[in-house]
């Protein structure tokens, strides 16, 4: 079997609005569009929550055991984490990029990650940012100019473990601009 790259999105729910779960514009709630957007990213191979302990997951969402090096797939996954700093951010990153995907052959290319408490992030915008990544062979992109919560921000697979030794003393609480 030939050898793909997949996309992952990485939905950080640890520390979002509590209104995320109510329903926003007559419609669905944030968390839900948040989701119907990871699921029409090019390329996608799953999800990835970042949450804290008490946070509720979606059904059917496997939970990622601590330094448990044999992951199996699932399409929507968690790590959980007491508190979420910028150390614990990278190293989630880290570990999301070398899970398993749902063909053991295949391997992820990137991260697309974004809050889970954005309504409006846009599918057009994110493809378009995703050309721009892979026809430039970006490590990093995001929608410089464009409002916060419009586009996500996308790291190659490597990226992480690049930034890892600049966030091994970041103790700060994660932000909307962390990365």
């Amino acid at each position: 079997m030939k050898k793909t790259m997949k996309n992952l999105a990485i939905i950080n729910i640890a520390g979002i609005s509590a209104l995320a779960e109510k329903p926003v514009f007559g419609g669905d709630s944030a968390l839900k569009r948040v989701l119907n957007w990871a699921s029409a990213i090019s390329g996608a191979s799953g999800i990835v929550f970042f949450a804290h302990p008490e946070f509720p997951l979606p059904e059917g969402t496997l939970e990622i055991a601590e330094n448990d090096g044999e992951q199996e797939f699932a399409p929507m996954r968690a790590l959980r984490r007491a508190k979420w700093t910028e150390k614990t951010l990278v190293e989630a990153l880290v570990i999301a990029s070398k899970l398993p995907l749902e063909n053991p052959e295949d391997e992820v290319e990137a991260l697309f990650y974004t809050w889970g408490d954005f309504p409006l992030i846009d599918s057009a915008v994110t493809s378009e940012l995703w050309k721009l990544h892979y026809k430039f062979n970006a490590e990093y992109s995001f929608a410089d100019g464009y409002p916060v919560g419009l586009a996500p921000e996308i790291l190659s697979r490597g990226m992480p473990g690049k930034l890892l030794p600049l966030a091994r003393t970041r103790e700060n609480p994660v932000a909307r601009d962390s990365l």
